[in-house]
């Protein structure tokens, strides 16, 4: 049922976990996963990145049912049993990378693995999902569809469980190969470096971005000044408000965090405290420096926002960020209102490096908001470039750049981290 050896992928060394897509064997469920727990050990040991393929095992013709293997309460309660898998695949994604790959529709004990590894690729036939639509139809009386519970668009857009959704199984591969090509090996490991190409964004069309209110696709200004091709958005349908992908500058990597007013207004919700939260966590481990583009009017508010625990996802955000220790710059492009910036990881975060464009707005509220709550008599929040030419001034900024000034700007910022780390 399972196939454990090592590889190589762009001549790095792997590991890699494949289940079959062979007939399944209830009674062979056991020693499979006794070869897995084995192999996670060495895993483990040896500290190499994982690559772990998920497929669904054909089932017995018209079983109309999910077959129990006869050892099913010794898997659930032995040591060595599907416990363990558990436990060590969340103690490698600690250490080194692990991308998991679903290419057939999975559940119950099958679905945390995926779920567990640091990135997940699925194609637009797989599914994934805590119980079969056969037993979700005998244990709760509810009568879905695989699709509807656990397909694609669930776990892209809905629950944000895997990162990318492909058509085929190759392209399925190719991504894993090229998210494993911007890590290191292990946690401590130097980041390898790519080839440096020219950006194909406009930087013409960056430099649009004017009218704090219109809405502006962030993607743009980040084709700008990023090595041509190199973004790989992680979670990019879920929680689209927020970019987060991996990208080369110079041929050095980093992680982007980037507002994205074009959906939903770029305004912090629970899926976006979530999406930032699991992205920054994954590039402290492996020492990858964080860029943070903001354009945020803040977290989102309502009942249905408090309902969600907005304050809470905030909170945790904030934890997060003060426990990394990656070299981090933040860059406010148009607007930073209210625990926005903090999110962005704006001052007190120890940023490293805090900066804003000339026409950029930071403050309590933008100066509508504040019209609207009459406090404008009291409070001067200038739209444009007043307002970071004074906190310059005061020395609560950096620096003011242009657009034109990015991609040589974040290049220094990483060359002298990279250099300190060699």
């Amino acid at each position: 049922m399972a196939v454990v050896g090592t590889g190589r992928i762009y001549g790095r060394p792997v590991f890699i976990v494949a289940f079959q897509s062979s007939y399944f064997q209830p009674d062979a469920v056991f020693d499979t996963i006794s070869k897995i727990v084995v192999f996670l050990e060495r895993v483990l040991a040896e500290k190499k990145p994982l690559l772990f393929i998920h497929d669904t095992p054909e089932l017995p013709r018209n079983s109309g049912s999910t077959p129990l293997s006869p050892d099913y309460l010794r898997l659930l309660t032995d040591r060595r049993g599907m416990g363990r898998v558990y436990c060590l695949l969340a103690r490698l994604a600690e250490i080194v990378p692990t991308v998991s790959v679903l290419l057939g529709k999975v559940a119950s004990a099958q679905a945390f693995p995926v779920a567990l590894s640091n990135a997940a690729v699925m194609t637009k036939s797989a599914g994934l999902c805590m119980g079969r639509p056969e037993v979700v139809q005998q244990m709760v009386g509810e009568e879905v569809s695989f699709s509807e519970i656990g397909g694609a668009d669930i776990h892209s857009i809905v629950t944000g469980t895997v990162d990318k959704v492909v058509e085929n199984e190759k392209q399925a591969i190719d991504w894993a190969r090229r998210y494993l090509s911007y890590l290191p090996l292990r946690q401590g490991d130097c980041i390898p470096k790519g080839d440096c190409c020219l950006p194909t964004g406009n930087i013409a069309m960056a430099k649009t971005m004017v009218g704090l209110g219109t809405p502006f696709d962030m993607h743009e200004l980040i084709d700008s000044f990023i090595d041509a091709a190199s973004l790989l958005e992680l979670r990019e349908d879920y929680a689209r408000e927020v970019i987060t992908g991996l990208a080369r500058v110079n041929g050095l990597t980093l992680g982007i965090v980037a507002s994205n007013s074009a959906n939903s207004g770029g305004i912090l919700f629970v899926r976006s405290c979530r999406k930032i939260s699991r992205f920054i966590l994954m590039c402290n481990t492996f020492g990858i420096p964080l860029l943070f583009l903001a354009d945020v009017p803040g977290f989102m508010i309502g009942v249905e926002a408090e309902q969600s625990g907005i304050i809470s996802a905030g909170a945790a955000l904030f934890s997060v960020l003060a426990k990394i220790t990656v070299k981090k710059m933040c860059i406010v492009t148009r607007k930073a209102f209210t625990g926005g910036l903090y999110a962005m990881c704006g001052p007190g975060f120890d940023t490293d490096v805090f900066l804003a464009f000339p026409a950029a707005s930071i403050g309590v509220y933008s100066k509508e908001t504040l019209q609207r709550i009459n406090l404008d008599q009291q409070t001067n929040t200038p739209e444009t470039g007043e307002n970071v030419q004074q906190l310059l001034e005061q020395g609560l900024l950096d620096k003011v750049i242009v657009p034109e000034q990015l991609r040589d700007t974040i290049g220094d910022f990483l060359t002298n981290v990279f250099k300190k780390v060699e």
